[in-house]
């Protein structure tokens, strides 16, 4: 095969010592071709001249090759990058992840349930703007994971990956922020949260307003949930706002949902029945969206403070992460086909299908 078709097919393009090596044995196979030429010509008198022709011609082949290789590179390089705003984070296998976004009015709890989830209750969030703050952890595991087609059925899968936890808690108060603040995340190379890859959505509400003041202790025990805060939280998950947030995510990268309902331990009259009607609204909202499309949904009323039912949502949690390798085969692009959660629950293909 001719030398220079070799050099122009990509699977030449070794790493950077094969590189050095190559360039090495072209020198030397044309500086003998040149010595050879040289000594066919003794008697000519342009033996000089046919010699100097060769060294430049070695010359020019080199910085050639050099010039290719540094080509290929750039372009390898450029394509990397294009790729890392569609794809998302990468860990060193064998590992599982988790990418979940938290959705909640001020004062709900969130920072606290996160920390809980991550078993650190000092936990600072691995980057942060004005806009969101993403918390990462990890864990080696060993559990039973669910069957969720036959809950009465557990299988212990001596499962040893690394899981990684990726939480996004959105700073304001409505959807517009939150928008904006997905966005961002969108122009961070390999995000945790890149589109398609969104595993788990948690919507955290609660049945009494934060303290006001600040200093002000919190409550240890009401009498009635406050109707206020309820409606408000409500007022806040509308059709229209879901649709917003359901927006950001695909049916193809979505396996979870949780509608947590928090502070039920202030109510020692009511039970947890009682406080789930409360939100009933909310969870049929949320239900309508998952049913169809194979996405586990989940109810749970506890306590994030005292813990309650927090252990059964890391499970869920951890049970739905997926290989940490997904999204990083040999060619990626944009989630094909992926489909975008409607508000009848059904799905529709993504400006990026």
């Amino acid at each position: 095969m001719p030398l220079y078709r070799m050099i122009s097919q990509e699977r030449y393009y070794w790493g950077a010592r094969g590189h050095v090596s190559f360039l090495i044995a072209v020198l030397v196979s044309a500086s003998a071709n040149a010595q050879e030429s040289g000594a066919d010509a003794v008697s000519c008198a342009g033996a000089t001249g046919i010699a100097g022709a060769a060294g430049t011609t070695v010359i020019g082949l080199i910085a050639w090759v050099i010039k290719q290789y540094i080509k290929h590179k750039l372009e390898e390089a450029r394509q990397e990058v294009a790729r890392s705003y569609n794809r998302p984070v990468k860990l060193p296998p064998p590992a599982k992840r988790n990418s979940v976004i938290m959705i909640g009015l001020g004062g709900t709890g969130k920072t606290t349930l996160i920390r809980s989830l991550l078993h650190n209750p000092q936990a600072n969030p691995e980057k942060k703007t004005e806009n969101y703050r993403l918390y990462h952890g990890e864990r080696n595991l060993h559990y039973k994971e669910k069957d969720y087609l036959n809950p009465a059925h557990t299988e212990d899968d001596g499962d040893q990956s690394l899981h990684h936890l990726y939480i996004s808690d959105y700073k304001g108060q409505n959807v517009g922020a939150l928008v904006r603040a997905f966005i961002q995340l969108q122009k961070v190379p390999y995000s945790p949260m890149a589109y398609g890859y969104v595993n788990s959505l948690i919507v955290l509400v609660d049945i009494e307003e934060p303290p006001t003041k600040e200093g002000e202790p919190e409550k240890t025990e009401i009498k009635e949930p406050n109707e206020n805060r309820i409606r408000g939280h409500l007022a806040q998950w509308s059709d229209t706002a879901l649709d917003a947030i359901f927006g950001f995510l695909t049916a193809d990268g979505l396996k979870y949902v949780c509608l947590f309902i928090n502070k039920a331990d202030l109510l020692s009259a009511r039970s947890p029945q009682s406080v789930r009607g409360m939100f009933k609204e909310l969870e049929l909202r949320l239900q309508s969206r998952c049913r169809n499309l194979g996405i586990k949904f989940q109810v749970y009323v506890g306590s994030v403070k005292e813990g309650d039912q927090v252990v059964h949502l890391e499970e869920d949690l951890m049970a739905t992460a997926v290989d940490a390798e997904e999204g990083h085969s040999a060619i990626v692009h944009a989630p094909t086909g992926s489909r975008r959660v409607s508000q009848a629950g059904g799905a529709r293909k993504s400006r990026h299908g």
